[in-house]
């Protein structure tokens, strides 16, 4: 692979400058400049990127037309992201007549050449029965695919259809493994659902609250209000962690300043403890 083709590989995968203190358009140009002529002189991965800038308004005005121009040339030289780009487009009906079949079709391409975000949204068509049969088995074939490539939302959506027995027979130890690789890059949602398992054991799962507690408490730092309301259980029985009713109360409290209702009773159960 040449340097040119690496640079243009790591925009379509979303890399992005550091962040300066001020805005310089000199770069964004002068690279739109680059690709633009690359593009014109046929190299399929620049006119995917010119499609994606098209379509975006990244450095050149929207034009959602022109970008289809793009991923079309791109596309008709086996482009796996022009390829799904164009699927993507297609099925969406953006700035073109919707084609479902056309689109379920470029987007399977695009699947089959390794693109993990055309494994996924294929899953999703799947799981809702869009533009092909219904199917959990073959939506948990290409979330599977998509995980294994590292896509952290495919991680998170296979382990639950472990969990939940879902196109696959429950198992949940298969999805403690994928949900604690989505929750090692920082999935809230995986690390709240595996703190949860861990915490109440169950389906062959061990019981571990001492990891139980250290993924809650990350997904509570997120946000997840699930996460602080177990994690105010936690602290109030002395669940794999000092029983502390005052931190039981800070994470009821958060919970319940975000709405969960069940972590207001449990608040109010505590200062009657009082």
């Amino acid at each position: 692979m040449t340097i040119r083709h690496l640079i243009l590989t790591l925009i379509l995968l979303g890399a992005a400058p550091a962040r300066a203190q001020y805005f310089d358009p000199t770069p964004i140009m002068g690279m739109v400049f680059s690709i633009s002529q690359m593009a014109q002189s046929g190299d399929p991965l620049a006119q995917t990127k010119m499609g994606q800038l098209l379509e975006s308004g990244l450095g050149v005005p929207r034009d959602i037309a022109r970008a289809l121009q793009w991923y079309e040339l791109s596309a008709a030289r086996n482009e796996p992201f022009a390829l799904y780009n164009l699927g993507r487009l297609l099925l969406g009906g953006e700035g073109v007549a919707r084609d479902t079949e056309r689109g379920v079709k470029l987007l399977t391409a695009a699947a089959e050449l390794n693109v993990a975000a055309a494994q996924v949204h294929l899953a999703t068509l799947l799981e809702q029965g869009q533009g092909l049969p219904a199917s959990q088995e073959m939506a948990v074939f290409w979330l599977r695919r998509a995980a294994e490539l590292g896509d952290v939302d495919a991680q998170t959506r296979l382990a639950a259809k472990f969990a939940d027995g879902r196109g696959v027979p429950v198992n949940w130890n298969e999805a403690a493994m994928w949900y604690e690789k989505a929750a090692e890059a920082g999935d809230r949602e995986a690390q709240a659902r595996l703190g949860t398992m861990l915490a109440n054991g169950g389906g062959g799962l061990a019981k571990a609250p001492l990891r139980a507690g250290h993924w809650l408490a990350l997904a509570a730092s997120q946000g997840h209000v699930g996460a602080m309301s177990i994690l105010g259980r936690m602290f109030e029985a002395g669940e794999g962690v000092t029983r502390d009713l005052k931190n039981a109360a800070y994470w009821y409290g958060m919970a319940a300043a975000a709405g969960d209702s069940g972590a207001r009773a449990a608040l109010e159960r505590l200062a009657g403890r009082k």
